[in-house]
């Protein structure tokens, strides 16, 4: 019986194992992504690359501050810088002015919103022929005059250019309409110029003024506020703007409104509130 040999089985070879990528690899990769498609080499700083936990964190965190730094960056150039580049340029502005032109840079018209901001000689430099230098001497020796006696104050206007219908000195004041003006068929139109006297406790805001200032008149202390009308405020709408004078008189206030945003109107109504003054 011949002896049986046990034959050896030749080994298997292993199977040869391809490596991953190299750590250079991947940084490659990785930065080439985080400089050409940052949102995909931010993902795979973070799950594929091997770089230091202090290195992602800078990464990540620095864009976002430059982002935002951006963003103040605007938001102050044009909320304070864009402003008083504007108001340098142009002098001699109140507050409704300023507050006024500080929006405009956030409208698609820039142009069309200064211009209703600014008179168009403010914008343009050049004055306008219609309203009298500040160095004239106002004459106003053929204007009308108005006399309350219930609330003792006295003011003049120009007839020729403005109507009342038969103000009363007994009245709580007056109401001016542009000439020439048809009292008997149309009193009920929108007034351009009102002065009313009430006591103090009946009188109201029409709505929130857009602005407001102290200034003196007559002596004094009173309160300018300038209204803007909008479609909501039905046909106020097409005056586009109202000033209101609030004077207080002892329990009593004197309410002077103009209704316009004219600057040849502003300028009548100016000369008109420098002729007021109380009587008593």
């Amino acid at each position: 019986m011949e002896n049986s040999t046990p034959q050896t089985l030749a080994p298997i070879p292993a199977a040869s194992v391809q490596p991953g990528a190299s750590n250079d690899t991947r940084t490659i990769v990785t930065v080439l992504c985080l400089l050409f498609l940052f949102p995909i080499g931010l993902i795979l700083m973070w799950f594929w690359s091997e770089w230091k936990l202090w290195i992602k964190l800078l990464i990540t965190i620095l864009p976002v501050a430059l982002i935002l730094f951006a963003i103040i960056s605007v938001f102050t150039i044009f909320n304070f810088v864009y402003p008083r580049i504007l108001f340098n340029k142009i002098p001699n502005l109140n507050d409704a002015e300023k507050v006024c032109m500080t929006k405009c840079y956030r409208n698609k018209d820039q142009e069309k919103c200064l211009l209703s901001c600014l008179p168009p000689e403010t914008l343009t430099g050049t004055p306008n022929p219609s309203a009298p230098s500040s160095s004239s001497q106002l004459n106003t020796s053929n204007w009308k005059t108005y006399t309350n006696t219930v609330y003792n104050f006295t003011l003049k206007y120009p007839s020729d250019r403005l109507e009342s219908c038969n103000p009363k000195p007994t009245s709580d004041g007056i109401k001016l309409w542009m000439a020439p003006f048809d009292c008997p068929v149309a009193h009920d139109a929108p007034y351009e110029i009102a002065i009313i006297a009430m006591n103090k406790e009946n009188y109201r805001e029409y709505k929130t003024p857009f602005s407001t200032e102290t200034i003196t008149i007559s002596g004094i202390n009173s309160t300018k506020k300038v209204y803007k009308y909008t479609n909501e405020d039905g046909p106020l709408a097409n005056f586009r703007e109202g000033t209101e004078l609030v004077i207080p008189q002892n329990n009593n206030v004197i309410k002077i409104q103009f209704l316009g945003d004219s600057s040849e109107k502003k300028n009548l109504f100016d000369q008109i509130l420098s002729t007021f003054q109380f009587t008593k």
